[in-house]
């Protein structure tokens, strides 16, 4: 039986996605509790003190992780580390860009030019 679950478990690869900075650091970690959670949201109960990471992910990548079953039973799962993706904003070109003005104040504007 945990053999079985050792092969599904042995080819799941999930993806957490966190906060990235320059050269890939990511603001925080991704733990053990991380992983568990994922895997517990595509169905394995695992409990996060299974999961084999000897200290916290820093770092954006893919990473390969064991996960402890049972004595001698430790199969890994990839752990893809991603950053979100960028907020979109909105670029307003120059020309496009038109101010609010009242239309008594735009020809009082013109008429002191001339």
């Amino acid at each position: 039986m945990l053999t079985d679950e050792a092969k599904k478990i042995a080819g799941i690869t999930v993806e957490i996605k966190v906060r990235a900075g320059e050269n890939d650091k990511i603001f925080g970690s991704v733990t053990s509790g991380h992983i568990a959670e994922k895997l517990q949201e595509i169905g394995h109960e695992i409990d996060r003190k299974r999961v084999l990471l000897s200290e916290p992910i820093k770092s954006l990548g893919i990473f390969a992780v064991s996960v402890r079953l049972a004595s001698g039973i430790e199969p890994e799962v990839k752990v893809w580390v991603t950053g979100l993706e960028e907020e979109v904003t909105t670029v307003v070109e120059e020309e496009d860009f038109k101010p609010e003005t009242d239309d008594d104040d735009a020809e009082s504007y013109h008429d002191a030019e001339d």
